[in-house]
């Protein structure tokens, strides 16, 4: 079974390097689903939380700039959920030092990930792209 998420033109936050941030996030994304559903290796998931180590220093903060440059007003509701995200993320970080990756874990990721995708990706951030469009 092939599930893999696509970069439609209707997920554009209309700036190029949140969009083409996205897209890597996405492509990773792919990536554990390809892991999960044709049983690679398992230690592709320390790629991942390499991966994500970069994507939440340079991406969040860019985006929360972007937002603060563009004055949107719910950018402190914006920045907690990114607070939560980081957090989560240290989670995983921490629990794979100290037992290594597994299946369980490897699961619990790519379903953080994809939610994250789904919602804040789909959802949150188009406020801002939304409020961005309207107010410009």
């Amino acid at each position: 079974m092939q599930i893999k998420f696509e970069w439609t033109p209707e997920m554009s936050v209309n700036d190029e390097t949140i969009d083409s941030q996205h897209r890597e996030l996405l492509k990773q994304i792919n990536i554990l689903l390809d892991v999960i559903f044709e049983e690679k290796e398992i230690n592709t998931l320390r790629e991942t939380v390499d991966f994500l180590s970069k994507y939440i220093k340079n991406h969040l903060e860019y985006e929360e700039k972007y937002m603060e440059q563009h004055m949107f007003p719910e950018i402190r509701e914006h920045t907690e959920i990114h607070h939560k995200f980081s957090e989560k993320y240290e989670g995983f970080k921490n629990r794979m030092e100290m037992s290594g990756p597994s299946r369980e874990m490897f699961s619990e990721v790519e379903t953080f990930l994809g939610d994250w995708w789904v919602h804040h990706i789909g959802h949150e951030d188009k406020k801002y792209a939304q409020f961005i469009k309207e107010n410009e």
